[in-house]
């Protein structure tokens, strides 16, 4: 069977809103985004926290 798993490193940007929340953004590449079916017209997706894991699940919806 296959893998198609591709891995790559980010760093996170940290930012402070006018109120001083801070506000943590990464960038996805547009590769993945794409091959998701993602566009400007279909951009709603599902985030899942998993806390035991400590990782985080993208889901197209």
């Amino acid at each position: 069977m296959k893998n198609n798993t591709e891995t790559r490193e980010r760093l996170i940007n940290i930012s402070k809103d006018g109120r001083g929340a801070d506000n943590f953004r990464i960038s996805l590449p547009a590769k993945w985004l794409r091959d998701m079916g993602i566009s400007y017209d279909k951009r709603n997706v599902k985030i899942v926290y998993d806390s035991s894991e400590k990782k985080i699940i993208i889901e197209k919806i």
